[in-house]
């Protein structure tokens, strides 16, 4: 827009016509509500069938590596493949070390187990056969007991009327789960 006094040039390319603007009021760009909408569709672009003026970019420049960029790109690549070695250098020092803990725990836990510091042997062999055999028939026939005490529970459940049975409490859930237990316990002994 140029400015002519108090005049104002309109904002539509090609357009010669001049706008009065008074002081107060707001200032006008365009000298008609024609040619603001055709401003608008130039720049916009339009539905209709009125030609549309398109701003189309100028071509790139053309790419021809300079020397200093040929320079840096070189630099780039020894830099990353100095990274990239660092990182695998990193890998095979962290699988050596944690190879080496694995042996050193290793073979410690073997030396302590075959040095005598823990003993080895299992129950039954610290104690006289005698002494075994007795405690395993006492804890059987405990066993043997309580799986009969279940037993008689489960009966007396069971012999209770059907509307009873329709809906088994925790309680019998729980003795029957123990019935379980019992049962892998007189397996074991």
């Amino acid at each position: 827009m140029t400015t002519a006094g108090s005049l104002k040039k309109c904002a539509l390319p090609g357009c010669q016509r001049f706008i009065a603007t008074e002081a107060g009021q707001i200032p006008r760009k365009y000298c008609s509500a024609e040619h603001r909408t055709e401003h608008r569709e130039m720049r916009h672009g339009s539905l209709g069938s009125a030609p549309m003026a398109q701003w189309v970019p100028p071509p790139p420049p053309p790419l021809v590596p300079t020397p200093d960029d040929r320079a840096r790109d070189l630099i780039r690549q020894q830099i990353e493949a100095t990274q990239f070695q660092d990182g695998a250098r990193r890998r095979r020092a962290a699988v050596a070390l944690l190879t080496a803990a694995g042996l050193v725990a290793g073979i410690t836990g073997w030396s302590a187990a075959h040095s005598g510091l823990f003993p080895t042997a299992t129950v039954p062999e610290t104690l006289a056969n005698d002494t075994w055999a007795q405690q395993a028939s006492t804890a059987l026939a405990t066993v043997s007991q309580r799986l009969d005490e279940v037993s008689q529970a489960e009966q007396s459940w069971r012999n209770q009327p059907a509307l009873l049975r329709a809906q088994t409490p925790a309680a019998v859930t729980a003795l029957f789960q123990r019935k379980g237990v019992l049962e892998q316990q007189q397996m074991t002994l």
